[in-house]
């Protein structure tokens, strides 16, 4: 709400006192009271609402420049006697007791009208987006709380979109966490938006789907949806695979793949049996038909033949993050940074090895993205290949498979450059990252007691195979779960 609303709330009042008699004031306010006052909508360009009021009849009241405190006010009644009538006495009241929440009440009635349509089936059809063919910003707004539209730009800055799938009348923004994931589709002309965890119906966008729409809003296609339902995209395939040489009845996903982002819009890029493909339409101009040109011209000009690729050392940072609930009452995200709800991550980066080391990373140290194998020799062994795996399916199970953890830690074991990080670091740079070896043996936790005098102490000590080691550093910052004995970091 608006920090003037008190003063506004005055001023409605004083409106009505000088502008009615008593009698009529009571009668107003009797109405209102006994709830037959009903919201039909408020325009904001014009600062308009608009009510049905049930009198002897309905009479359609409204209420204009509330927020200028120029207050106007008409009703359908035949009152003549005054200013205003009750039926706008009652609206007024009603204004005042609902200031900040003109959004809220649009969003509530259009809701009881989807509920009333979607009641005969009992499936969740998700949020009608009425204007599907072009979103903006106003719907997002109109159809969520004021704490998620604050979070939204915070969430902008961690959580992407990698891909979109199509489907027939479907459409999917997926993420390596499946329960972020948002669905648009059709039904009997219609297009709603839902999520895979959603679960019975609510009247308001979750934080991932208003942030979903948001990209969609402010990318260069805010027309995208009518795009997707219109068929023009799934139509627009049949050219790509003839561009790329391939006959119209292999399936498009087979090769390519979709990724959809706030700067480029909608984007596909050949992945899985199409990686390599190149297009055989000379007119795409691409630049292989470049260099044919030129060599058939006997006009090839050397600097544009790609220099050899700079290698890059592949690495792994163990990561210690809170896990990420998601409350299915109030529809956000939640963090619990406490120590029971920690959990580690593996996360790979690459980068220069030192001249003298080839078992750390010198400079150029960055997260792993599977883009970088397109500027960069990144060399993977076996290992290392079946490790990305694991961390990949550990991404989409949030970090929880136990069992899947297990299996990266042991093959994390295999690698030569592996790091921890230092207490409340998040992000990968070099002055965070502590150098540690995994111990191949299991590592039993052990709590000595000894007493003096007339207390009792216990301390914890690790076993690891049949040497027993006493936790040892300096920093008294060290998180209870962080052991250190000469170099070696045991996470427990």
């Amino acid at each position: 709400m608006r920090r003037d609303n008190h003063f506004t709330e005055e001023y409605i009042k004083k409106h009505i006192d000088f502008y009615t008699s008593s009698a009529v004031a009571k009668r107003g306010k009797d109405l209102y009271k006994k709830g037959r006052v009903h919201f039909d909508d408020y325009i904001e360009k014009t600062d308009s609402w608009k009510f049905t009021v049930l009198g002897s009849r309905e009479y359609q009241v409204l209420v204009k420049g509330v927020n200028n405190r120029d207050i106007q006010t008409s009703c359908t009644c035949p009152f003549d006697w005054g200013s205003i009538c009750k039926h706008s006495v009652a609206a007024l009241l009603f204004v005042s007791d609902n200031l900040g929440e003109e959004y809220v009440l649009q969003n509530q009635k259009h809701f009881q009208e989807t509920l009333s349509t979607n009641n005969r089936n009992s499936k969740n059809l998700g949020i009608e987006i009425p204007d599907y063919r072009h979103i903006d910003f106003n719907f997002v707004k109109r159809n969520t709380s004021a704490h998620i539209l604050s979070l939204l730009r915070y969430r902008q800055s961690y959580a992407r979109y990698y891909s979109v799938e199509f489907a027939e009348k479907t459409v999917t923004f997926t993420t390596p966490n499946a329960e972020a994931n948002v669905m648009f589709y059709m039904e009997d002309e219609k297009v709603y938006v839902k999520s895979p965890q959603s679960k019975k119906p609510s009247r308001l966008l979750s934080p991932d789907q208003a942030q979903c729409l948001t990209m969609i809003a402010n990318s260069s296609m805010p027309k995208f949806l009518d795009e997707v339902f219109s068929g023009r995209i799934l139509e627009s395939e049949k050219e790509k695979l003839s561009r790329f040489g391939l006959p119209e009845n292999v399936n498009f996903n087979d090769y390519f793949s979709y990724v959809f982002t706030e700067k480029d819009g909608l984007i596909f890029y050949p992945a899985n049996k199409g990686v390599g493909l190149l297009p055989v339409d000379k007119n795409t101009g691409t630049r292989l038909f470049v260099w044919l040109d030129k060599l058939n011209s006997n006009e090839l000009i050397l600097n544009d033949i790609p220099q050899k690729k700079e290698c890059r050392e592949l690495g792994f940072v163990i990561r210690k993050s809170d896990r990420n609930f998601y409350d299915y009452g109030n529809r956000y995200n939640e963090f619990h940074p406490d120590d029971e709800n920690e959990r580690y991550e593996i996360v790979p980066i690459t980068g220069k090895t030192r001249k003298n080391d080839s078992s750390s990373l010198g400079t150029h140290i960055r997260e792993y993205d599977e883009n970088l194998n397109d500027t960069y020799h990144v060399e993977k062994s076996e290992n290392a290949k079946e490790l990305l795996r694991l961390i990949k399916e550990l991404n989409k199970s949030g970090n929880s498979g136990f069992q899947l953890m297990k299996r990266a830690f042991n093959h994390l074991q295999n690698e030569k450059i592996v790091y921890g990080m230092v207490e409340g670091a998040y992000q990968i740079r070099k002055k965070d990252l502590l150098p540690i070896t995994l111990s191949p043996e299991p590592v039993d936790a052990v709590f000595e007691v000894s007493k003096k005098s007339e207390f009792l102490s216990i301390e914890l000590k690790i076993k690891v195979g049949d040497k027993l080691l006493t936790r040892e550093f300096s920093d008294t910052n060290t998180p209870s779960n962080i052991f250190m004995h000469r170099a070696i970091l045991i996470i427990l």
